[in-house]
């Protein structure tokens, strides 16, 4: 006389070929045989279970626990595939039986009641089965089919014919935006690209186009009816996550958003193309080769400047001016302009300076047509074993509170590339905050050159992503030039889902999926990132100071070319002393005359002008 008997011998001569059948044994005193039955269905719902309750005379009857291993059968691997389950539940009478279904509001799942009578009856036809009550979702309860001859043959089509998913009446919805807290404020592109620039609030920063997750957001709540709130756990519908752990989303509708989600350390280092400078002339050569030159200069300006005067005991100033002339010959070597013809023991030097015009002048020229490019990064291990330090924030990562720097998900990742456990502990950070890092904060650290930052995109924002992070770099005039921003993945890139955990989670799959089918969010991205380039372009333009070299931009060159010629100056009076001395005494001595000569018929023109009065006022 066991229903669950005699219902699992009717079904099992009506279906050839069942999907999967569960036996399993309840945990208690008296263990009671329980039996399911999970028949395909190729239309609404993939499957459709039979749950008969655990006790059948029981007067309150509570659906999550008979879907609890001990009792339903399920495990956690099938956990996925409830969302796609139509679910009947049997029990003997509706009469003071109290029957609740919390997992309902959750799961888009169908649950159908079924009235077995306590004597056993035999249907024939399992299709036959009539079944006169469905659970509402939007009421959460059990409500009475209005069609009495609704059976067992039925159950496909009920989620299309029953209103168990239709009207939510205007109920606050938990929503979560993975940038931002509390409401947005931007354009919606729904209501038209003209109106936004009819507008005269365009032109500020703060008004931008909405990313998708907003603008998907709206249109459930226009079409669903709820109101949304935005919080930052526990939401009932979030977009473009990858939480590491799934259980921290339960086991709702998932449905796969667009692609995958990047999870990338970014950095910048100094590295300026046009330096201006005059150390910018010094890198061809390092500092020992710039070094050695000199000594060899100096050593050959002397060596020279002996066997030219052919002795040491001469006076001190007879060897320094036969050490400059000697300097100033081998310079004039080293600029390729010789001022005398090349004598033997000048060789070895002339030799150098063929080879060290051709290596700077090579290099130089090289650096200025193809410049080098800055350091890029293989990987995290790289990066931190290169004393640098990794920060991620929770926020920007979407992690729990539990996840710390020691969890997997990202221990794993740094002992796969090689670091060690002590480079973990000072130089990977993970930081716990409810705001969101943006460009505006990480582009003004101090320690930008040697600190790198998590961050976690979808694929197709990652290049807009590092382009704005470049203009607010560009924006930032830093003392050590100019600083150029890259990136390196952290890890496999993960699946980007979309979830939906509230009563009308069905309609809002449909409707997700919907969008996903007519390429509307593809829309709604390329109308962003276009206009996200566009601000790039107008914020590089006010910021563009100087794109031309100015007399200033010389300074390092005007004042290396003064003392330079300063130097000559001394050179060319300390060789030409005694002669420079007699042109300008003979200057001067002319100059004297001429003033003498000046002043006396100054003095004679005076005087005689003074008698030719006096003669005229005696006349």
């Amino acid at each position: 006389d066991n229903i669950d008997d005699n219902l699992f011998q009717i079904i099992l001569n009506q279906v050839s070929n069942p999907k999967v059948i569960f036996n399993n044994k309840a945990i208690s005193m008296e263990p009671i045989p329980m039996r399911i039955l999970w028949v395909s269905r190729l239309n609404t719902n993939d499957a459709v279970c039979f749950v008969p309750a655990a006790n059948m005379g029981q007067h309150v009857i509570n659906f999550d626990n008979e879907l609890r291993i001990n009792r339903g059968g399920y495990f956690p691997s099938f956990t996925y595939l409830l969302p796609k389950i139509g679910f009947v539940l049997m029990v003997q009478s509706m009469e003071e039986v109290e029957i609740s279904c919390h997992v309902c509001t959750l799961f888009p799942l169908s649950l159908f009641l079924m009235i077995i009578p306590p004597q056993s009856i035999d249907y024939g036809v399992i299709e036959k089965i009539p079944i006169h009550y469905y659970y509402s979702r939007q009421f959460q309860k059990f409500e009475i089919i209005e069609w009495d001859d609704f059976t067992l043959r039925d159950i496909n089509q009920g989620p299309l014919l029953l209103p168990t998913d239709v009207n939510h009446q205007g109920r606050v919805v938990s929503i979560y935006h993975p940038r931002q807290f509390g409401p947005s404020i931007c354009h919606m592109i729904n209501t038209g690209i003209s109106s936004f620039y009819e507008d005269d609030n365009h032109n500020k920063n703060s008004i931008f186009f909405c990313d998708r997750s907003v603008e998907e957001i709206q249109v459930l709540q226009r079409h669903l009816n709820f109101t949304g709130l935005y919080v930052t756990s526990d939401p009932e519908i979030a977009l473009q996550f990858s939480p590491p752990d799934d259980t921290q989303f339960g086991i709702t509708s998932r449905n796969l958003w667009s692609g995958d989600l990047e999870t990338f350390v970014l950095y910048c280092g100094p590295h300026d193309l046009s330096d201006r400078s005059l150390s910018n002339w010094m890198k061809p050569f390092k500092r020992n080769v710039w070094i050695a030159i000199v000594i060899v200069f100096i050593v050959s300006s002397l060596r020279g400047g002996h066997y030219y005067e052919a002795t040491w005991h001469l006076n001190l100033s007879r060897v320094l001016e036969s050490s400059l002339e000697t300097s100033y010959f081998l310079l004039s070597l080293l600029m390729r302009q010789p001022i005398r013809a090349v004598t033997q023991k000048d060789i070895p030097f002339t030799l150098i300076t063929l080879l060290i015009p051709w290596c700077y002048e090579g290099t130089i020229t090289g650096s200025l047509i193809a410049p080098s490019k800055p350091y890029r990064f293989k990987d995290v291990g790289d990066f931190i074993n290169s004393s640098k330090t990794v920060v991620g924030y929770s926020k920007n990562l979407f992690l729990s509170g539990d996840i710390t720097k020691f969890s997997p998900v990202f221990s794993r990742v740094l002992e796969r590339h090689g670091v060690p456990l002590h480079k973990i502990k000072d130089s990977f950070h993970i930081i716990e905050t409810n705001e969101y890092v943006r460009e505006e904060t990480f582009t003004q650290w101090e320690n930008l050159s040697r600190v790198g930052y998590i961050d976690r995109r979808v694929t197709n924002y990652v290049a807009t992503r590092m382009e704005s992070l470049q203009v607010f770099v560009d924006m930032i005039h830093r003392s050590d030039g100019k600083y150029i921003c890259d990136k390196f993945p952290f890890g496999h890139s993960q699946t980007s889902f979309s979830f939906f955990g509230f009563a009308l989670s069905r309609r809002a799959s449909e409707v997700h999926a919907n969008l996903l089918e007519f390429g509307i969010p593809l829309y709604w991205d390329s109308v962003w990132l276009y206009y996200a380039k566009l601000k790039h372009l107008k914020r590089r333009r006010w910021e563009e100071k100087e794109n031309y070299i100015e007399l200033k931009h010389l300074k390092g060159f005007l004042v290396t070319s003064a003392v330079v010629l300063l130097a000559w100056g001394v050179v060319f009076m300390v060789e030409y002393r005694k002669r420079a001395v007699h042109y300008a005494i003979f200057v001067f001595g002319i100059t004297l005359r001429s003033v003498k000569i000046m002043i006396r018929q100054i003095v004679r023109l005076s005087r005689a002008k003074k008698e030719k009065v006096q003669n005229l006022a005696g006349i």
